[in-house]
């Protein structure tokens, strides 16, 4: 059970409270009001220590927190959220949260650190039907992408070898990157030239379904608005320092409304980061559903993104292996994705000490305050009539989905209709039994 803790704006103050103990603790939910200033600790460790004093300025919060961090060292994990509605919270580096006889928690599988975003949605569950989709957009200027696709196809090369049904599609600017796939020579991953314009590009992504959404872009912050920039193949081949195609935080969730995606990545920088101005990026695509978002706190040397990448997807779809596996006494599976961060942190801190060299704090998780839920449905015996009336069903469905105008039917009326689709299909066994 996660331990969450909030930070909530009460006109010019800010308000602390647990909302969420894996213990029972007395003064749940109850709230005081916090000052928020600068962190004054020169390493990530002395700024670590700061914020764990400034969460036991709560009695509840240092209770709930001190029971969290007395678990064995075999224990499963036990993530730690902070709930950040104020953004001089969101602000913070919860990530380097430092306890004197643990170390830094998020560098131990016991304690991963994430955030929970402002708007809370009930997240519809994910029904599964193969093949799970990783769309990988890399196209950022001056920054090349094929340390990434490696990345990414060797977790889905490795994925398949353990009968896990995933294939990756990209889509680019970059004709190195779009030459790899085509020597890799693999029907599993799959290559498009991306758009010029940034409407084209919303439909390559829905089109293209993701699971997961990985994307190496730059982040943009023109006129104070959070966005991303995307490189089109004009700007490679004429050496653009910057990428000519805008991609609003709407415009991404409206290219996401009807794809249900599982996760989205966004490996480029400060899309987790907060200024005077606007909110973190990940946070707003949270905000607007989606049910988790991993972007980058601050501005990120490739080279460290492209280690990232490397551990972050075979963890990744280690956690999608491990929720998909069949079990017919349990069709409904959660999943809570930043356990899949403590890998990459770790490899981060290799030959380095951590409190001086922090950026394996850099990445920051969003995520809806509830799991995402997993629905696996079991193949089902069937007679030849029973064959024939279960896909008479789905037949039906199909047949009312193509008869909704997209334009005026609401998103989430579309895809729960295309999940119940997808349900019933995944039901279906390969073939009827035979009479006799």
């Amino acid at each position: 059970m996660r331990l969450i803790v909030s930070f909530d704006s009460v006109g010019q103050t800010v308000v602390v409270k647990l909302n969420r103990s894996p213990a029972p603790v007395d003064g749940i939910n109850q709230g005081r009001t916090v000052r928020i200033g600068a962190l004054r600790g020169a390493n990530a460790r002395a700024r670590g220590e700061e914020l764990v004093k400034l969460l036991g300025r709560h009695a509840p919060v240092k209770q709930a927190l001190t029971m969290a961090l007395a678990q064995p060292p075999v224990a499963p994990p036990q993530p730690i959220y902070l709930r950040v509605v104020a953004d001089v919270a969101d602000a913070l580096p919860w990530e380097q949260l430092y306890w004197k006889a643990q170390g830094f928690l998020a560098l131990d599988p016991r304690w991963p650190v994430g955030r929970i975003a402002a708007v809370e949605y009930d997240v519809n569950p994910r029904s599964y039907l193969a093949p799970f989709r990783i769309v990988a957009v890399l196209s950022a200027a001056q920054r090349e992408g094929s340390s990434q696709l490696e990345a990414l196809a060797s977790a889905v090369a490795d994925a398949r070898a353990r009968k896990l049904d995933v294939k990756l599609h990209v889509i680019t600017g970059e004709q190195a990157v779009h030459d790899r796939v085509a020597t890799l020579g693999n029907k599993n991953v799959t290559c498009e030239w991306i758009g010029a314009w940034t409407d084209r590009v919303v439909q390559q992504i829905a089109d293209a379904k993701p699971s997961i959404l990985h994307m190496l872009c730059h982040g943009d912050n023109s006129a104070g608005v959070r966005g991303l920039r995307l490189a089109s193949q004009p700007d490679f081949l004429g050496q653009a320092d910057a990428g000519s195609v805008p991609l609003s935080l709407g415009e991404l969730a409206r290219a996401l409304s009807l794809c249900d995606p599982w996760l989205v990545v966004l490996a480029a920088c400060e899309t987790a980061g907060v200024t005077e101005t606007s909110g973190a990026f990940a946070r707003g695509l949270v905000d607007k559903g989606i049910p988790a978002v991993i972007g980058m706190r601050r501005l990120v040397d490739l080279a460290a993104m492209n280690r990232f990448a490397d551990v972050l997807y075979p963890e990744v779809l280690t956690t999608v292996e491990v929720a998909l596996r069949p079990d017919p006494h349990d069709p409904v599976r959660t999943i809570d994705w930043i356990t899949t961060l403590t890998a990459p942190r770790r490899a981060a801190i290799v030959g380095v000490d951590p409190a001086q060299d922090d950026a394996w704090s850099d990445p920051v998780l969003y995520a809806q305050q509830d799991l995402l839920q997993v629905y696996v449905p079991t193949k089902q015996r069937m007679s030849a009539r029973e064959y024939a009336l279960a896909v008479g069903k789905i037949d039906t469905w199909v047949v009312y989905r193509r008869g909704l105008d997209p334009g005026t039917t609401p998103a989430e009326v579309l895809a729960e209709i295309d999940a119940k689709i997808a349900e019933l299909r995944a039901q279906l066994p390969d073939e009827p039994e035979r009479d006799g």
